[in-house]
């Protein structure tokens, strides 16, 4: 069973797959300047930004950091019939 927070999938701001996946962390591991959602920000160092990204750019030493689409919008019940 995973951690609150944890989640599942860490790729490079280049390689992030929006159609297949949803990311809720962007992480840099070295000072970078990639634009999330649109909006140009500084990270630092190591440091992290926990949103819902819809976009970024592709920038080194970026990531962002999620879950497959179908493990989060998975249906209420575990089993093949609807939830009664």
């Amino acid at each position: 069973m995973p951690y609150k927070n944890s989640h599942n999938i860490i790729r490079a701001a280049a390689d992030a797959d929006f159609v297949n996946e949803l990311y809720f962390q962007v992480y840099a591991s070295q000072t970078a300047s990639p634009t999330v959602n649109g909006v140009a920000i500084n990270m630092g160092a190591s440091s992290s930004i926990d949103i819902i990204v819809k976009s970024i750019s592709s920038t080194a030493n970026v990531f962002v950091i999620g879950d497959k689409k179908d493990s989060v919008d998975a249906p209420t019940t575990l089993s093949k019939y609807p939830a009664p």
